[in-house]
């Protein structure tokens, strides 16, 4: 009833086993467990099972020595499949962090280097915080180990510079010239720190927790004699979106650069003063390089090249008033938080930021009154207040230009020419062409008022409350003084905000040759109109060319287009007033301007300029101007636009005389004549750079 073979029962088979069957059963079993299982399966492989002489003599032997202590090299096709850099990195990392001594590193560290493993940041933290606590290292070897741990892949943090910055305190008994080399580097780490800082949390948007980091990296420059850099300040600048964290930090700037014994200027900012430090003589503004022990070689600031001229490029002025106008042009960005407390808006914290800046004492570039210009223009004209803060910036502007020339100073003031085109355009366009009847826009202070003075004569002899200076105090009362002391003012000085009534052509010619005068005045190249004599007929023609000489050699400075536009957004402003709506002999002036302008901006573009001669000593000839700015065109069209709608609106009424009528149909063709012009050119000229213009009007 059961299987003979597999029963082993009562039941089961007597017949006995034959003896060949129960050798094969025994030699089957001999012959498996002969051959070892790391010969055919790779999940065993033995590295002692030796099958060549190829390999080292160190693998033959019963219990070979360990070429490496962590993670050996791969042998079997598993092995390979779990191999990586990154894990072998992972392994030597985890084995470095667990040791408890700077000793027990070392292998592990040779070992890392060997195989090109990268270094984790902890773990260079882990190295050089045991090496400087172990006695047999000294402060050079600390810095060349965390030299070798940067070429190995480590990036370090705060954490690791300040255990390094910790390790040079104490490397009194080292050579100076390694200090001092050393120190520079612990200063370009902080800064460079500081600028990944920058770039992580302003793109979160977490301006408080930035501001405070880079106070705690201020703090550690400090202590070793220097400061961050300029461009630090600046991109941290651009990153603020709120004043109460602005103005502290652009004084905090100052400060780390002036030190704790400079003299300081106090300035109310609504219910806030900020102590202001004065640091114009502490910046660097040598002409050689050559006075490597001054102050400003402790700074952040790169040594100046040796064996080169020196120009105004390299002054600290330059990279300070970066920052400044990097503060300046924050507050007019949107999403700017304004602060309740100061009562400003975005012109008047402007401004405040430009005191900050010009009671320091420092040279400031056109880039910064031409950025404040464009403030001003753009904000509300709230009873006057807008011209009168254009004024008094212009003002600065021109005793920047003309301030007391030292040796230093007289290249700056010659090169860097903080009075240029751009500044006096964008004067011309803030302010209002019809405001202040009488009032000349070319009025600066006289000679004794254009020193760059604060009230104290030499530096360091003011105390400590220098100055209190408050917005309206510093520019309204400047532009109220400008008008007082103009030349040929009147006794009762004109009422900020007024506008003439009754309006004739004989005012748009006296505030056209007033713009005229500024520009002459301010950015041509020296060239003036004679004086007319009696008795001289031609006194008269031959000031009117000399006149527009000196124009035409304005425009040809630097961003001299832009003076261009500054007479055409002069004109469509004046013409486009409430006063002037319908005033007939008005608009023909401005329409006899505009096309002098266009005159005017025709032989600038159309005019060829001698270039640098070439190698095979032939001079090529190429326009001097590309064109207009659009802005210039656009007012243009936009003036002539409205003297068509007025003068279109003045004969339909039927309420003008015929001589009035008249008039007007005259005044009509003709801006009728230079507007088809002007809108033709629109699609043709410039490489067709208007045509969009050109669609808008057709």
């Amino acid at each position: 009833t059961a299987c003979p073979s597999i029963c082993r029962g009562p039941l089961a088979s007597t017949q006995p086993t034959l003896p060949h069957e129960a050798m094969l059963r025994r030699s089957a079993r001999l012959a498996v467990s002969s051959v070892p299982r790391a010969s055919w399966d790779p999940k065993h492989h033995d590295a002692r099972w030796v099958d060549s002489y190829a390999k080292p003599a160190v693998d033959r032997r019963t219990w070979p020595a360990k070429v490496f202590s962590i993670v050996p090299e791969p042998q079997t096709p598993t092995e390979f499949l779990h191999y990586s850099k990154r894990n072998l990195a992972y392994a030597y990392n985890a084995a470095i962090r667990a040791c408890s001594t700077f000793p027990e590193t070392i292998e592990l560290y040779n070992e890392m280097k060997a195989r090109g493993a990268e270094v984790d940041l902890d773990t260079a933290f882990a190295m050089l915080s045991r090496a400087a606590r172990y006695e047999r290292m000294t402060p050079e070897d600390v810095f060349l180990l965390s030299d070798e741990l940067r070429a190995l892949g480590a990036r370090f943090d705060i954490t690791v510079i300040e255990v390094l910055h910790t390790v040079w305190d104490h490397s009194a008994a080292a050579s100076p010239q390694w200090r001092e080399a050393r120190r520079r580097e612990l200063v370009d780490e902080y800064n460079r720190l500081a600028n990944d800082d920058i770039a992580r949390y302003g793109e979160q948007g977490h301006a408080a927790l930035m501001v405070q980091q880079l106070s705690r990296y201020a703090r550690d420059v400090a202590q070793l004699g220097g400061t961050l850099r300029y461009d630090v300040y600046q991109r941290m600048f651009a990153q603020i979106t709120d004043w109460r964290m602005l103005a502290p930090q652009l004084v905090a700037m100052l400060q780390a650069r002036a030190g704790p014994d400079a003299p300081t200027v106090s300035l109310n900012v609504g219910t806030a003063t900020l102590e202001i430090p004065v640091v114009g003589e502490l910046l660097r503004r040598k002409s050689d390089a050559e006075d490597a022990v001054q102050p400003w070689a402790r700074s952040g600031l790169p040594p100046l090249p040796a064996g080169e001229p020196h120009g105004p490029q390299f002054y600290e002025d330059v990279q300070l008033n970066k920052a400044f106008l990097a503060a300046i042009e924050r507050v007019a960005d949107a999403g700017f938080f304004e602060h309740a407390a100061t009562g400003l808006g975005d012109r008047g914290l402007a401004q405040q930021l430009f005191l900050v800046a010009w009671y320091s004492k420092a040279m400031i570039t056109a880039d910064v009154f031409a950025q404040l210009m464009d403030i001003v223009r753009f904000s509300a004209d709230d009873g006057g207040r807008r011209g009168m803060a254009a004024r008094g910036i212009f003002r600065r502007a021109f005793r920047a230009a003309n301030m007391e020339r030292t040796a230093d100073l007289v290249q700056w003031c010659d090169t860097m020419k903080p009075l240029d085109a751009r500044v006096v355009a964008r004067y011309l366009m803030a302010v209002d062409p019809w405001e202040n009847e009488g009032f000349d826009l070319g009025q600066v202070p006289g000679k004794e008022e254009g020193k760059m003075t604060l009230g104290f004569k030499k530096f360091g002899s003011a105390p400590k409350q220098a100055k209190e200076a408050s917005q309206a105090d510093a520019l309204e009362n400047a532009a109220k003084t400008d008008e007082s002391a103009a030349e040929g003012a009147s006794a009762v000085a004109p009422v900020p905000g007024t506008r003439k009534q009754g309006l004739t052509g004989r005012d748009v010619d006296e505030r056209m040759a007033s713009v005229r005068r500024t520009i002459q005045r301010f950015v041509g190249a020296g060239t003036k109109a004679k004086e007319r004599k009696d008795g001289d007929e031609n006194s008269a023609e031959a000031a009117i060319l000399q006149a527009k000489k000196a124009r035409m050699n304005a425009y040809m400075e630097p961003n001299g287009m832009q003076l261009v536009t500054a007479q055409l957004v002069f004109l469509r402003r004046l013409v486009a007033s409430a006063n002037v709506a319908g005033n007939v002999e008005v608009m023909q002036r401005v329409v006899f301007y505009l096309r002098e302008v266009k005159v005017e901006l025709d032989e600038l573009c159309d005019a060829p300029a001698v270039a640098a001669a070439s190698t095979a000593g032939a001079s090529e000839e190429t326009p001097l101007a590309e064109g207009p700015e659009t802005e210039a065109w656009e007012s243009l069209l936009a003036a002539l636009r409205v003297v068509l709608d007025s003068t279109a609106a003045r004969t339909a009424s039927g309420k003008s005389t015929r001589d009035g009528k008249a008039a007007a149909d005259k005044c009509f063709a003709e801006a009728n004549e230079l507007r088809t012009q002007v809108v033709n050119e629109s699609k043709t000229r410039f490489g067709g750079k208007f045509r969009m213009l050109w669609l808008e009007e057709a």
